[in-house]
């Protein structure tokens, strides 16, 4: 996917900032969506939307990231929020006011407006399990290329930490999938999944195969997530991460960052 240079043809009214985009309200137990978060992403004008979302465990970079990479933001006082503490800045999914128009071979290189979407991160010492797990649901489901960001090599503690894909079954019903019409559950809901990036920050390897050959980024994660030998209990999960998400995400890539 590639940022376009074309000039946003929405008139701006407002400098560009995060907003809420969906929050988890205390009283009724449920998340909800912002007017404003709803306005920008409906506007008249728009005839598709594309959705980027960041995606990590928390206190890793991921706002730091959209901040300076994808937006090009260099004040400290604008963009999405980053502190210095252990404690989590980002709570629920925030959204930037001002879309990013792309291009793509999806869209027969028509520039469309791109949505960047900023997660609360998993794993935090103050939220449980099922909260994690319905922020990487809600983010799977809105985006069109979902960025997973990890620290490192693609080990097994890095995969284990996608372990909430084997809850995502379990928590969305397709309506019109047919029992006995030879397609699992998982590839027809990986009919709706989006992109998978898996971005790999401060990666000092070089990428090589076992005998020493040169290999892409893309071949790394590949070999990664290839099946381990053994029947035990501990094998089998593994396996079925690994399996899980090759059929969510058909349309997968990584990319390593140098520190």
């Amino acid at each position: 996917m590639e940022k376009s240079t074309q000039p946003n043809p929405e008139k701006k009214t407002k400098t560009p900032r995060a907003v809420p985009f969906i929050t988890f309200d205390n009283q009724s137990k449920k998340f909800v969506i912002s007017h404003e978060a709803r306005e920008i992403i409906s506007r008249p004008s728009y005839k598709k939307v594309g959705m980027i979302s960041l995606v990590g465990k928390y206190r890793t970079g991921k706002s730091f990231l959209l901040n300076r990479v994808l937006i090009n933001n260099k004040k400290e006082n604008n963009g999405f929020d980053v502190g210095p503490t252990i404690k989590p800045c980002t709570k629920g999914i925030w959204l930037w006011s001002s879309p990013l128009l792309i291009s793509n071979n999806h869209s027969n290189n028509e520039p469309f407006p791109a949505c960047l979407i900023d997660t609360e991160g998993l794993g935090a010492y103050d939220e449980e399990v099922n909260h994690d797990s319905k922020i990487f649901l809600i983010a799977i489901l809105i985006s069109s290329l979902f960025i997973y960001n990890s620290f490192g090599t693609i080990d097994e503690s890095s995969i284990n930490s996608l372990s909430l894909i084997l809850n995502l079954s379990k928590s969305i019903k397709l309506r019109n999938h047919r029992s006995g019409s030879g397609i699992s559950e998982e590839e027809e809901m990986a009919k709706y999944f989006p992109s998978l990036l898996w971005l790999l920050r401060d990666f000092i390897l070089k990428l090589e195969d076992n005998d020493g050959n040169v290999i892409t980024a893309k071949q790394y994660l590949e070999n990664a997530l290839m099946l381990q030998k053994g029947s035990t209990d501990s094998i089998e999960e593994k396996n079925n991460v690994r399996k899980l998400m090759k059929t969510y995400f058909p349309e997968r890539d990584c990319f390593p960052m140098v520190r």
